[in-house]
């Protein structure tokens, strides 16, 4: 254990996305889901490995709670729209005094990207570092923040806004005079043309189909064999779409 004790990442997921329900457990391959592979690459980081899938306590969140039974992963579930006081909860009960906030639709996640966040974490006494706050240099569904319990029980402490509530974060990134906010930058330049490789839509699970099934080896292709990919995927669908 570290000097700034337990932690755990915490896998935020539920299945009513309107923009594309039960995305989580979309097929992108004959092998993998959208959860499983995240699950699979994220076991891969060198610095905390242990996660927990962090759902709701609705009865059309358990596939979710099965996949994780099914792989051993522990399960958390809490309210549906307190997503902050969810993820406090999941702390508490799971003895955790910090936890990294992974969104459970993002396949593509680098662990590389997760233990840079993680090692400028521990070497702080930040209430929250992130490599979203300041300057997104990371495409969207790399985005990695590690907030301490001290922190989160501050943020439900001091707000009842259904917004903060439910965007975990957000209230400490407004409030930030508040915290002590440690930001993460990119160590390289990615494409400033590629906004996402998360799976948020129909077009988004298309591009992460097609993605998956070019690299060899999913499980550990790193964002320099991704986002020329994503690139390539762009470029051949906007040209197409301008037929």
């Amino acid at each position: 254990m570290s000097k700034r004790g337990k932690g755990a990442m915490l896998l935020l997921a539920r299945l009513d996305s309107t923009r594309l329900p039960n995305k989580q457990l979309k097929q992108l391959n004959t092998e993998f889901t959208v959860l499983s592979l995240l699950v699979k690459r994220l076991e891969c980081c060198q610095i905390i490995s242990d996660m927990i899938v962090t759902t709701t306590d609705r009865d059309l969140d358990q596939p979710l709670v099965d996949f994780a039974q099914e792989n051993k992963i522990p399960v958390f579930r809490g309210d549906v729209n307190n997503v902050a006081g969810r993820c406090l909860e999941a702390m508490k009960t799971n003895n955790l005094d910090w936890f990294i906030r992974i969104c459970a639709d993002s396949p593509l996640m680098d662990p590389k990207i997760v233990d840079l966040v993680a090692t400028e974490f521990l070497n702080s006494e930040s209430d929250l570092t992130s490599n979203v706050f300041v300057s997104h240099d990371f495409p969207y569904g790399c985005s990695v923040e590690i907030i301490t319990r001290t922190a989160m029980q501050k943020i439900c402490n001091l707000t009842d806004d259904p917004y903060y509530l439910e965007h975990v974060t957000a209230y400490a990134y407004k409030h930030s005079d508040q915290f002590e906010i440690l930001p993460v930058r990119a160590t390289e330049s990615y494409s400033t043309d590629i906004q996402s490789i998360t799976v948020d839509t129909p077009q988004d699970l298309d591009k992460a189909i097609w993605m998956v099934n070019q690299l060899d080896d999913p499980i550990h292709a790193e964002l320099k064999d991704i986002i020329p990919l994503a690139e390539t995927w762009q470029q051949n669908h906007l040209s197409s779409s301008k037929v």
